[in-house]
């Protein structure tokens, strides 16, 4: 009774806040992890091996794990480790197995025992009206709840979908409602107004670049050239994007342009009206979404199996159509579990939709790496790569089997191999014996390290 109060309270606790309970619960787990991990568990032998696995962090915990001010310290170790594992891969070849990010997967757990916690309490009238004042699960985290309840549970979970895709005049919880929360927003956008200035300067001097003139001076700029070509398409996406809503918005209607949670909170920072009035757009198509899975879960038969073929063969009136219609009453009633129908109601809610954006961006930055592999038969533009940052390990690890292969190796085994030297470095003029030396450039080799694994990890 006592544990019975306990969980309760703390789902009571969970739906207290305004905005997405799951997101909220990521959030603090989040928290909770880089706490732990700077503190003491990135020495775990454990935690070492699952970073070096995946490389190091996603761009949005990389990013995480800079703003925290013992990273001066902990980077360092967290990235020699990591600058190691990609040696390694590099050598063996074997960087199509790189893991999933130890921060993502302590997060998306917190984020499904959230749910978990939430459903069986959604009968409770104090706990619903605490989830329906603060809004609600986002829709990704309602749809996989969906998933999880029972008829009552997924019931509720989609009336109050349609309270929150039909809250005119609240712009700001209808774009939470749809792309949940996002603390990383600030610092990416930050990174990227960053690349932008980079871009500025590179592509203003002079007169209109040709086409290896471009590719030339994206690897002067420092860093991955195809990291750069998507920021660079990434950008002009928005700014067209803004434009179209007010010159052609019959268009953006007619393409079903749709954004991921990440580029629309992008988006409401960059041109806020033009995400209000996309936003609006998105609610209106997945409110027809909800619409219809609301009709199939009242079609949804409440009672049990066994509860339902008691009723079917006391029921006079349905046995009067014979044997043979009766036994096939039976069979269907069987044949169609409840939970069934609602994992597909649930799926059909959660489909994958694709991001406009995501796909303009991939395509970008393919083409782009096509003209780095053209380029290269070219000898200034060879010389000029041997010379620059390169590739970095995300790109360079998809070409393995094209043509440039071995330069892209070389290149690339170089830069890690200089980084790693950097790495230790650090380690070695930290120790008492060595506090006469001064420090040098070594100091931010781990932010290199980390844009050489991935070059939009800081935008």
């Amino acid at each position: 009774m006592r544990a019975e109060r306990r969980a309760r309270a703390e789902v009571l606790e969970l739906v207290a806040v305004e905005g997405c309970p799951a997101c909220h619960a990521g959030e603090r787990a989040e928290r909770r992890f880089f706490w732990g991990f700077v503190t003491e568990h990135y020495l775990d032998t454990g935690v070492i091996a699952a970073y070096s696995a995946s490389l190091g962090f996603c761009g949005a915990h990389t990013r995480a794990l800079a703003a925290r001010h013992e990273a001066q310290w902990v980077a360092p170790t967290v990235y020699r480790y990591v600058v190691e594992g990609a040696l390694r891969r590099l050598r063996s070849r074997a960087a199509d197995r790189v893991g999933g990010c130890p921060a993502c997967q302590h997060r998306r757990g917190a984020e499904g025992r959230a749910v978990e916690a939430l459903l069986p309490y959604l009968g409770d009238r104090d706990v619903l009206g605490g989830y329906r004042r603060g809004g609600g699960l986002c829709w990704s985290h309602g749809c996989r709840a969906v998933i999880r309840a029972t008829a009552e549970q997924a019931q509720t979970l989609v009336e109050c979908f349609l309270e929150a895709l039909g809250g005119a005049g609240q712009e700001v919880r209808r774009l939470a409602f749809i792309a949940g929360l996002d603390s990383d927003a600030p610092a990416r956008i930050h990174g990227s107004h960053q690349g932008k200035h980079v871009l500025e300067r590179l592509l203003s001097t002079g007169e209109p670049p040709s086409t290896l003139d471009l590719l030339h001076r994206r690897l002067e700029a420092g860093c991955c050239p195809v990291c750069l070509a998507g920021l660079q398409l990434e950008g002009r996406y928005a700014s067209w994007l803004s434009e179209a809503c007010v010159t052609n918005p019959r268009s953006i209607v007619a393409d079903g342009v749709w954004l991921c949670p990440r580029h629309l909170h992008d988006l409401a920072r960059e041109e806020p009206a033009t995400a209000s009035w996309l936003t609006a757009l998105m609610c209106d198509r997945l409110k027809g979404e909800v619409e219809e899975a609301t009709r199939r879960l009242s079609a949804l038969p409440r009672a049990s199996v066994a509860a339902r073929l008691w009723a079917i063969l006391g029921d006079r009136s349905r046995r009067e159509g014979g044997l043979r219609e009766t036994a096939g009453k039976l069979v269907r009633t069987v044949m169609r579990p409840p939970r069934r129908e609602l994992r597909d109601i649930g799926d059909r809610l959660a489909r994958q939709r694709p991001c406009h954006v995501c796909d303009a961006v991939a395509t970008a930055e393919r083409r782009a790496m096509e003209l780095v592999i053209a380029a290269l038969a070219d000898g200034p533009t060879r010389q000029l790569y041997l010379r620059s940052h390169g590739l970095c390990f995300r790109h360079a690890a998809g070409a393995w089997g094209r043509p440039g292969a071995s330069l892209f190796r070389e290149v690339l085994g170089a830069r890690l191999a200089v980084l790693a030297w950097e790495l230790d470095e650090v380690g070695r003029k930290s120790s008492w014996t060595a506090r006469h030396e001064p420090k040098g450039p070594e100091r931010t080799a781990w932010r290199r390290a980390a844009t050489l694994v991935d070059g939009r990890a800081f935008g």
